[in-house]
């Protein structure tokens, strides 16, 4: 069997949301299929500052952060496209007058308005008592720093956008059209404040798939990937094999060649198997 590269989302496809924890049969597969010499990475909307954990596991060969604009291999950089200069301002503008939240992730810091702050307030309290409550362990996430207190000019790589129940989603995202990529929905609920993530034009998780890909002389014809989101969709689409997980959202099922079980049902071990990249 040639050499395939396997790319991993994180959220709900490897680290399951259910259990906060990759499930074991998931890690005994990707062990055994880089064991057989195939490429690990993930390729994530997650920033650097939130994959460590991830990244330090034996079998993850480098990773594709922030929704293809981001990506390094075995500690090297290989692809970066940073916003442009300017659009954190023309962002935080547009979310102002949309009644958004919005969370910036650059490489080393990442920023939020204050409603995004109290809303991950909230969100990380709940998480805390979660975690609490199943003896989970591991990498706290790190509240963002406030954008009118903490940004400077910072290159900013990729943008989620929350939105609140009073938030104009419509003229937000019309707002985004001709300036930047946007992947929209990423819960398989329409109606969650879920909106989506902003990368810059022509910026998404196939292109920096293929970047990873190319740079060890993987054909897109060798590469496999795994997700479960709208913003998986280009990747999906992208790979050779494109899989979806049964937890997934509708719009990563359409993209997909296929589609396997759900996360905490063993799915990724199943499609490994299938795809026997096990040996």
């Amino acid at each position: 069997m040639n050499r395939k590269m396997i790319f991993l989302d994180i959220d709900s496809t490897l680290y399951s949301h259910r259990t906060w924890s990759i499930p074991r049969s998931a890690s005994e597969a990707c062990r055994k299929a880089a064991e057989q010499g195939h490429i690990l990475f993930l390729c994530s909307g997650r920033s650097p500052l939130q994959t460590g954990e991830f990244r330090r596991l034996e079998y993850i060969s480098g990773q594709v952060c922030c929704d293809g604009a981001y990506a390094e291999a075995e500690g090297n950089v290989i692809f970066r496209h940073p916003l442009e200069d300017g659009s954190a301002a023309v962002l935080m503008e547009l979310a102002e007058t949309c009644r958004a939240n919005l969370s910036m992730h650059g490489l080393q810091e990442n920023f939020t308005n204050s409603g995004g702050l109290a809303f991950y307030r909230e969100w990380f309290a709940e998480l805390a008592m979660q975690w609490k409550k199943i003896g989970r362990k591991g990498e706290f996430p790190k509240l963002p720093n406030l954008y009118e207190k903490a940004y400077h000019g910072q290159q900013i790589y990729m943008v989620d956008v929350f939105f609140r129940a009073d938030s104009d989603r419509d003229s937000f995202v019309q707002g985004l059209a001709g300036k930047f990529s946007w992947a929209g929905m990423l819960s398989t609920a329409e109606n969650s404040l879920m909106g989506g993530e902003i990368t810059a034009i022509g910026v998404n998780k196939g292109t920096g798939m293929l970047k990873a890909a190319e740079y060890y002389g993987i054909p897109q014809a060798d590469t496999i990937a795994f997700g479960d989101s709208a913003n998986d969709a280009e990747m999906l689409k992208a790979a050779g094999t494109g899989i979806a997980m049964g937890n997934g959202a509708m719009a990563a099922k359409e993209a997909a060649d296929w589609i396997t079980e759900d996360i905490d049902e063993d799915g990724l071990a199943h499609a490994f198997l299938k795809l026997g990249l096990n040996g």
